[in-house]
């Protein structure tokens, strides 16, 4: 056993050191180039003026130019080792290696009316070994901020995500599901000051198979704010959220409920951006008054940017989130994190990243005739480095390691991801 082990991860070492020649490849034939090709200019000089001039760079600049409209496609590879593939919290544990190929593209048109927006990313995952995995996931995303008159924005935005699960994790976590969000507000600026909005969002999550399939809801919230610059560097924030939330099979899961948020963001001293807000939360089961909740929500963002080529954030969320573990309608997930961005060089950065969020189910329930309260806490921890091969592909590097404690065993994992990958914008 010990020995198949050792030949697993040479293997996987070697496929990532492979990755790495791959994704950086085309930097070794630019020295050989300068030393052969001194007329014709070398490789990268060629795709330079291939995506400059070529005839995509040629359709995006008469679509510009004519039309008012700007589209920027993309292509992102990457080769990715993974030492949990199922999140098992103990035991045998498989690892994988998978390529991960995600085309996409963004277009905005901007005119008089106002600025409409369109976006798409496919992501086809193909594992190594374990090749049932396979997974076609998929987002779209379209917006429009609208000026229908003097002191008036529209903005109307839709948004949908399906993703898939490998087999094995819907047992821990679900994921096969597809999100879709809609959303609309009408946005007044009463003067230089003082700004009100009036919206609506609708949310809902659907989970295929028929395991997951009671857990698909529905979330309708209508809410009005405003803002009021109460200083220079200083915006006040107040406003009232009503929510319902339906589910599509288990009406005992229904609720409705109220929030009520305030907050400030702006500008500290020493030149840090702030973002602030606390909100009462109220809910109410509609099956039974013993699962009324009330909590304080709320966030707190800080970002600072320290010097030209560095700069530093952290913060704080605390919020409900609807679960699928047994008869726990709702978790109360607190969560802390900081990042931090440094510029090495103008072509090479990295970055890194740190949370910790504690997830308490508020409703108990019998596992292996054991009735309690589940509570996780989620780690996470990642260090990444980018680098700007040329203006048409950004390489990067990462890793990223990601725990979960619980009071219940059976969903304790920890998983180690590392991942050497591309981006080209075309």
């Amino acid at each position: 056993m010990k020995t198949l082990r050792t030949r697993s991860f040479s293997v996987t070492l070697l496929r990532l050191f492979l990755a790495v020649i791959f994704c950086a490849g085309l930097v070794l034939p630019a020295h050989f180039a300068a030393a052969q090709e001194t007329k014709a200019g070398t490789i990268l000089d060629r795709i330079d003026d291939f995506m400059n001039e070529g005839p995509i760079a040629r359709i995006k600049s008469q679509l510009q130019r004519n039309y008012g409209l700007m589209i920027n496609p993309y292509f992102k590879t990457g080769f990715e080792y993974t030492s949990n593939v199922f999140k098992i919290p103990r035991g045998p544990r498989t690892q994988d290696e998978l390529w991960t190929f995600s085309p996409g593209f963004n277009a905005t048109h901007t005119s008089k009316y106002g600025e409409i927006g369109l976006n798409y990313e496919a992501q086809l995952r193909y594992f190594t070994r374990q090749e049932k995995q396979n997974q076609q996931d998929q987002s779209f995303g379209v917006y429009a901020n609208l000026f229908p008159a003097d002191g008036f924005n529209l903005k109307l935005s839709e948004e949908l995500v399906q993703q898939g699960s490998t087999a094995g994790a819907p047992g821990v976590e679900p994921l096969d599901s597809s999100d879709n969000t809609v959303r609309a507000s009408l946005i007044y600026d009463v003067d230089e000051n003082l700004t009100g909005e009036l919206g609506y969002k609708n949310f809902s999550r659907h989970y295929a198979g028929d395991t997951f399939e009671s857990f698909s809801y529905y979330e309708n919230e209508y809410f009005v704010e405003g803002q009021y610059k109460v200083a220079e560097n200083h915006t006040v924030i107040a406003g009232y959220h009503l929510g319902t939330i339906d589910y599509i099979e288990t009406s005992s899961r229904n609720a409705i409920y109220h929030q009520f948020p305030v907050g400030m963001r702006g500008m500290l001293p020493y030149g840090v951006e702030y973002d602030a807000t606390v909100a009462a939360y109220v809910r109410n089961q509609e099956a039974s008054a013993r699962n009324d909740f009330f909590w304080f929500t709320g966030s707190i963002d800080l970002k600072k940017k320290i010097t030209e080529k560095t700069s530093v954030g952290a913060g704080f969320i605390r919020r409900p989130v609807e679960s699928t573990y047994d008869n726990a309608e709702v978790s109360d997930d607190k969560t802390f994190y900081a990042n931090l961005t440094h510029r090495f060089t103008p072509r090479v950065r990295g970055r890194f990243d740190i949370s910790h969020t504690n997830r308490d189910f508020e409703n108990s329930a019998t596992i292996g005739g054991v009735t309690v309260k589940r509570d996780d806490d989620l780690f996470a921890l990642g260090v990444g480095l980018d680098y700007a091969l040329r203006k048409w592909m950004i390489v990067n590097v990462d890793y990223r390691v990601e725990r979960r404690d619980s009071n219940l065993s059976t969903f304790d994992y920890t998983e180690n991801r590392l991942l050497v990958g591309a981006t080209v914008p075309l």
